[in-house]
């Protein structure tokens, strides 16, 4: 007894490959995009979770609580500073414009 020979379908021919551009390849631009959304999303979760918890603390003081011998001493080294062209006088700058006006 011979057994039924069976046919063979013929298998599929191989599907065209398209030649697709790779959205996650390295580039500087997408690294620049990537950490702006990061720190946008950071920046909105941090004051979603501030306005929750009601927790808006400030680490700087305010100017009236800053001590008068804090901005005099201040000021001397701003214009030591000054006198001297030591070196970039602008950290004083920006402290006294902060403090002690």
């Amino acid at each position: 007894m011979q057994r039924p020979t069976l046919k063979r379908k013929q298998p599929p021919p191989p599907s065209i490959i398209e030649n697709k551009v790779d959205v996650n390849k390295p580039s500087l631009s997408r690294t620049f995009m990537e950490g702006i959304s990061l720190g946008t999303g950071s920046a909105l979760g941090h004051k979603a979770m501030d306005i929750i918890f009601n927790t808006n603390k400030t680490n700087t003081p305010k100017s009236n609580d800053v001590p008068s011998t804090f901005c005099n001493e201040l000021k001397e080294k701003y214009e030591l500073c000054l006198t001297n062209n030591m070196y970039s006088c602008k950290e004083f700058h920006i402290l006294l414009e902060k403090y002690c006006n």
